[in-house]
């Protein structure tokens, strides 16, 4: 359960936002020299605050539309927002503004705080509290609590404090989910210390003993110690205000919106992303530049539009996202756009799929599975990479490729995926398209078939290191685990049999397999008998015949023989394998050696038929060994080589 909470502000400049957090925790936010200077909020500064029972980290984001980048990173890891209002003033652009964002990077818990109320007349407070309602509904909010507070007199005050306590009283179910991130906002040295970084840890958990990653460098960090929220600590949770003690590193390796995490995590140039676009701006090309705020990270990126054109105000679109370097993204990630030249907010969304492929605009199945994502979510986007991979993918690799923690994987495939089908085993979950899996079945079986044919003696049937590495192809997640369980919804469809230390097909009979033997027997031995003769398959019908076996079983035996490589076939004639390979050394050596030679003399040399002769011929034609030469055969290069070998042997 999360123990440290953040709040923070947002709103116009100058409508009193650092006034009141000094009142609320008697210290000055304003610390950084510029803004004495200026006297606005430049930097997000950061305080502590204690509220009854609850760790509070306060920060105060800056209003200033110059400084818009530092309150998009500020308002990255709140848990309560108090939107800032001056009574005496009322919304201004800003103030719709930051509501807006506020909307766009998920904050439903917003406060609207009305300052210099001492300055205000009750009639006053009516009438800015109508119209506050209509600035809310505009910004996409139905209703928001509103209180009136003087940083002058005190006003109201203690009734803020105890509004914000009520608030985070609810907040005490939140669960902390996905890979742990802090996106880094701050990176300086502290003499004796060395080098330190602070940030927020927008998702996960983590400890001091964990092994931790700096992205997007993809390098191995090591951290001495952690704070969190100013005090001592070996772990950090969603949510929290953190600063790392970094050894072996200099400030100037770090960047704001490097991201620092305790897993290995996929990065790519490109994400898939869904765009809403702010009131009063419109997009009039399907490419554009533009600045992109995540956490603290910000970047300028291109844009392409996949679903239209152009985009009007108000409307939504389905974006592809070209960064400019790998970054580590996660479903659901919000982010701001701004014009390329940082004046204007354009809009915002969420990261749908943080490792996509690259997309043709207006393709019927990438809006398809996009407009999947959007509707189902994290379900939505397990359902697309399935479809993306071979065939079986695991629930680790989906994992990294997703940056989520794969017991949350597990987890969500538990309540079922729709066209996907889920095998578990003590150590992995395993998930495959069900037209997939069904096509995997089929070849299964014609697997089995093929081994039956070979191997019609073995009652044991096919064990698992035979039959897994005939199925590379369909990825390498096709485990011997995930092949018993496949085989057991084979048995439950009565199509396989468990037999012995293997899998056979239900239909095949062992006690055929016995009787068969006899004839594949008989067969051979007319095959040997004849040797380097060849006749048509009607002359050993007719020997065959009156010892039980029909025309149909001869054509199972022959088949059989042929898929053993026991005869070898050419054309509608079939010899021993044997023969061929015996006879080839010797024809070879005589061309070499002696004279190239004809079909008769062939037939005289191995005192064969002439239909082994020619057929053997071209079989070694085939091989690339002989070539014909009028009435003759002679060798080619490659038979001679082959001569050579032999005779070095």
């Amino acid at each position: 359960m999360k123990r440290h909470w953040t709040i923070g502000t947002a709103g116009h400049i100058d409508h009193g936002k650092t006034s009141l957090l000094k009142a609320l925790t008697g210290k000055d936010l304003d610390t950084h020299k510029e803004e004495k200077k200026r006297g606005i909020t430049i930097n997000n500064g950061f305080f502590h605050l204690k509220l009854e029972d609850y760790a509070v980290g306060v920060i105060d984001v800056p209003g200033h539309s110059d400084f818009i980048k530092n309150m998009i990173s500020g308002a990255c890891g709140i848990d309560l927002a108090m939107l800032v209002i001056a009574g005496n003033s009322g919304p201004e652009k800003q103030t719709l503004e930051h509501l807006r964002i506020l909307k766009i990077l998920g904050m439903q818990n917003i406060i609207a705080v009305i300052t210099k109320a001492d300055l205000m007349e009750e009639d006053d407070k009516e009438i800015l509290t109508e119209f506050l309602s209509e600035t809310f509904e505009e910004a996409g909010f139905s209703e928001l609590p509103i209180i009136y507070v003087s940083s002058h007199t005190g006003e109201g005050l203690e009734e803020l404090k105890a509004m914000l306590v009520a608030r985070l009283a609810k907040l005490q179910d939140v669960e902390t989910k996905g890979t742990f991130r802090l996106n880094i906002d701050r990176a300086f040295t502290i003499k004796g210390h060395g080098t330190v970084t602070t940030g927020t840890v927008t998702s996960g958990s983590a400890t001091l003993e964990d092994s931790f990653h700096l992205y997007p460098k993809d390098e191995k960090l090591k951290i001495r110690s952690m704070q969190r929220h100013g005090s001592e600590t070996d772990s950090a949770v969603q949510g929290d205000r953190c600063s790392f003690n970094l050894p072996g590193i200099s400030v100037d390796e770090l960047r704001k919106g490097d991201i620092i995490s305790n897993t290995e995590m996929s990065q790519s140039e490109l994400v898939d992303a869904q765009l809403s676009l702010f009131p009063g701006n419109e997009l009039k090309r399907r490419w554009f530049d533009a600045l992109l705020y995540s956490g603290s990270y910000e970047s300028s990126v291109r844009i392409s539009l996949l679903d239209c054109d152009k985009l009007a105000k108000n409307e939504s679109a389905y974006i592809q996202i070209y960064l400019p370097e790998n970054r580590p993204f996660s479903y659901g990630d919000s982010f701001i756009l701004r014009s390329s030249s940082g004046d204007v907010t354009l809009g915002g969304g969420i990261i749908l799929d943080p490792c996509p492929l690259h997309h043709r605009r207006r393709h019927k199945k990438v809006i398809d599975y996009l407009k999947d994502i959007d509707s189902n979510g994290l379900k939505g986007l397990i359902n697309t990479k399935i479809g993306e991979t071979s065939y079986v993918v695991s629930s680790g690799y989906l994992s990294k490729e997703l940056n989520i923690p794969e017991n949350e994987i597990i987890e969500l495939t538990a309540k079922g995926l729709s066209r996907t089908d889920i095998f578990t085993t003590p150590n992995n979950s395993y998930l495959i398209s069900r037209p997939r899996l069904k096509e995997l079945k089929k070849q299964i079986l014609k697997e089995m078939d093929r081994f039956h044919a070979v191997h019609y003696l073995n009652v044991e049937g096919i064990s698992l290191d035979e039959l897994v590495p005939k199925f590379a192809s369909f990825g390498d997640a096709l485990t011997g685990d995930f092949m018993k369980l496949v085989l057991e919804q084979l048995i439950n469809d009565g199509s396989v049999v468990k037999s012995g230390g293997g899998w056979s097909l239900s239909s095949f009979n062992p006690t055929e397999a016995d009787d068969l033997k006899e004839n594949i027997e008989l067969v051979k031995k007319w095959y040997i008998h004849n040797d380097v003769n060849v006749y048509s398959q009607r002359n050993l019908l007719e020997e065959a015949e009156p010892k039980g076996i029909t025309e149909k079983k001869l054509d199972t035996i022959i088949s059989f023989l042929v898929k053993s490589n026991w005869l070898t076939k050419f054309e509608d004639y079939f010899t021993m394998t044997e023969a061929i390979d015996r006879i080839r050394p010797r024809l070879l050596s005589h061309l070499h050696n002696v004279e190239p030679l004809t079909v008769a003399g062939f037939r005289d040399l191995i005192e064969g038929n002439r239909k082994f002769c020619l057929m053997a011929f071209a079989l070694y034609e085939r091989e690339g060994l002989v070539v014909r030469d009028g009435d003759n055969r002679v060798l080619t290069q490659k038979g001679v080589q082959f001569v050579r070998e032999l005779e070095n042997a």
